[in-house]
């Protein structure tokens, strides 16, 4: 913040969308699955452009506002972060559940097929 003076306009790329914190007009939100893409890179030269986009001081405070508001960007990435992983466990519990289904079908079929050769 030292050269804040010197700072004509800034803009902010990232997957996490931050504009709760920092406002959204010096705020582009990517799609972190895919990446930067040609239209990002348009919103964010038009950001850089725009005369009330990306300025420091009322970024600043908003950013300053929502501290006091909630919680920071940080506790919300660890949030966004620990609710990925539980999703992910979820999603691997529910993999083996089918997996046993089929495991067990499979074997009452073989039942059925061994009992009806026996016949």
């Amino acid at each position: 913040l030292a050269h804040r003076e010197e700072v004509e306009s800034f803009v902010v790329l990232d997957d996490i969308d931050m504009t709760r914190s920092l406002g959204s007009r010096c705020c582009v939100v990517t799609n972190g699955a895919v990446g930067l893409t040609d239209a990002d890179v348009t919103a964010a030269i038009e950001v850089l452009e725009a005369p009330d986009g990306g300025r420091l001081d009322a970024t600043l405070a908003t950013f300053e506002a929502a501290g006091r508001a909630g919680p920071s960007v940080a506790e919300r990435y660890e949030v966004m972060r620990r609710e990925e992983k539980e999703k992910k466990e979820r999603k691997r519990e529910k993999q083996e559940q089918k997996e046993k289904k089929q495991l067990k079908a499979g074997k009452e079929q073989k039942e059925k097929k061994d009992k009806k050769d026996k016949k």
